[in-house]
């Protein structure tokens, strides 16, 4: 090579570096860059320092993670070999269970509080290097604002990392960017709102058909009324180009799915739905539709009375109805599709997860912010798009004075008086065998529907009697004659009494089974008035159950 070709490259690849360097400092890539990592670092100040309170159910997706490290299985009681997937939310384990890893790796693998928040931390920007890929180069900038938005909601809303709410949040404004990139071969390039394409660019097809599945790994009661809403929204020719990329990508996710589930040791489909749609109303007699204004608006201000509560939640559900511009025909029929299909969900959804709220406010206000980000300019510069930044300041601004860095939720909160000090004793009295050590009480199997903390504290050696029926199905008509039961296999269909009398049998002792609660209050003598056993050190109350 003659030395004036050297030099050409030279000069070549360091115009190639300069373009790059100045790229990424863009204002529009370093102010939000800037905001992100801000907001990042607040959130993990907020999760490490000031945070005290997780819900039980994030702990049962935590110590399914902690297996999943420690052990190489997802079962949730591995000493009974049950093949249990207890975790609602596939996408969400897997990546729970890498920053479960990396804790590890870093010397942070002990259950306690402190590195259970830690993992949350660690879990949390796992989300945004999964949707990155999905994004073009050019919406940088956007990526990195979306990223900000998404730590500060985390300080807000539990669901964000805790549970399923932050995927949902960046697969919806994936999903919805990505629609931006379709083309018609009519019009050609017009406004995102204006458009009904059915083709679109070859990598743009590739990654809408690999994100479109995702959905269904996150949440598949959430997705579904954006699959359905797609389905009108998108002509025929459109799928008929799109659906076999989507068939080999769907087919790729879910056998990889099913091989993971094999690895780990447990049924790919999460028996968590079979209690849940067969007893929506085990904990509370209501359906979620039936106070859906009312917790909407709870979830975003903590301290609102009823009456504002019910105001919030009504604004949040109808509000994004009269703003959107230049709705067309096919548009209103996807929206009042997806709106028919959310009706329905809710109308049979138990209403007592209080995170199910903030999941329903995480679709409302992605889709609001995604249709707003893949317009030009944001739509900053449509007079038509005003009311909708409106109304999404307005959701974000209510969060900031209603919900930002709430220590909540109080009852499971670690370090004031409330269950977590009771499960937390138990779990420390976990003797390895499926039973508990407690003093006053002697060795016993525990029964109780809460199963997260206990089980995250008590380690690989833990194993309880779930009277809500997750971990093993009810002895309930409802749930054993349920259709649903035909989605599993036999192995899961034993009782807990099954489970318990095997133990037993294993450890060589009778069965004793315990009914154990953890106290809210410290009223000592109420309690003593209803339940055989009181420990005033662990702050649990208990009766007998089975005892042979």
């Amino acid at each position: 090579m003659s030395k004036k070709k050297k030099m050409a490259e030279t000069d070549n690849n360091e115009q190639q570096r300069t373009g790059t360097l100045r790229r990424w400092l863009k204002p529009s890539i370093l102010i939000p860059g800037g905001l992100l990592i801000v907001a990042f670092a607040v959130f993990a100040h907020f999760y490490l320092k000031i945070r005290h309170g997780l819900f039980d159910d994030t702990f049962i997706y935590l110590h399914i993670a902690k297996n999943g490290a420690e052990s190489g299985t997802w079962q949730y009681f591995p000493i009974v070999d049950r093949p249990a997937l207890l975790a609602s939310s596939p996408l969400k384990i897997v990546l729970l269970t890498i920053a479960a890893y990396f804790a590890q790796i870093l010397g942070f693998g002990a259950r306690t509080f402190y590195h259970a928040k830690l993992i949350l931390v660690l879990y949390a920007p796992l989300p945004l290097f999964l949707f990155l890929p999905f994004w073009p180069k050019r919406k940088l900038g956007t990526f990195l604002f979306v990223g900000a938005i998404y730590f500060f909601l985390a300080c807000c809303l539990n669901t964000i990392v805790d549970f399923e709410g932050g995927l949902f949040m960046f697969w919806m404004i994936s999903l919805l960017l990505l629609l931006q990139e379709l083309r018609s071969k009519s019009s050609g390039d017009v406004p995102a709102s204006q458009y009904l394409p059915w083709s679109m660019e070859k990598s743009a097809k590739l990654r809408f058909s690999w994100i479109l599945p995702l959905g269904g790994m996150i949440r598949p009661d959430l997705a579904l009324p954006v699959y359905l809403a797609l389905l009108v929204l998108l002509p025929f020719e459109a799928w008929k180009e799109l659906f076999p990329t989507i068939i080999k990508a769907g087919l790729t996710i879910g056998i990889g799915w099913c091989l993971l589930c094999f690895v780990m040791d447990v049924w790919p489909i999460p028996v968590t739905y079979w209690t849940k749609v067969s007893m929506p109303k085990l904990f509370e007699q209501a359906f979620m539709l039936e106070v859906l204004p009312l917790r909407l608006g709870r979830i975003t201000v903590a301290a609102a009375t009823n009456k504002t509560a019910v105001i919030l939640g009504s604004i949040f559900l109808l509000f994004p109805l009269l703003i959107y511009p230049n709705w067309r025909g096919r548009q209103r029929i996807a929206v009042g599709l997806a709106i028919l299909t959310g009706i329905f969900l809710t109308a049979r959804a138990p209403a007592n997860f209080w995170w199910y709220y903030q999941n329903l406010w995480m679709l409302i206000f992605s889709v609001l912010l995604g249709c707003l980000l893949r317009e030009t300019s944001w739509g900053l510069k449509n007079a038509a798009w005003y009311p909708s930044w409106i109304f999404v300041l307005f959701m974000i601004g209510t969060l900031a004075w209603g919900r930002y860095q709430i220590d909540d939720p109080e009852i499971w909160k670690v370090g004031a008086e409330s269950r977590a000090q009771g499960y937390m004793y138990l779990g420390a009295h976990a003797i390895g065998d499926g039973r508990y050590r407690i003093p006053g009480l002697g060795e016993v199997f525990i029964k109780n529907p809460e199963l997260g903390m206990t089980s995250y504290f008590s380690g690989k050696g833990a194993w309880i009697w779930d009277s809500a029926g997750l971990a093993q199905p009810m002895d309930h008509p409802k749930v054993r004659q349920s259709p649903l039961r035909y989605f599993y296999p036999r192995c899961l269909w034993k009782s807990a009494r099954e489970d318990a009398e095997w133990l037993a049998r294993k450890a060589g002792v009778k069965l004793h089974v315990e009914e154990v609660w953890a106290m809210e209050d410290r009223n000592f003598e109420v309690a003593r008035k209803k339940a055989r056993f009181v420990s005033e050190e662990g702050a649990i109350v208990s009766n007998t159950f089975i005892r042979e």
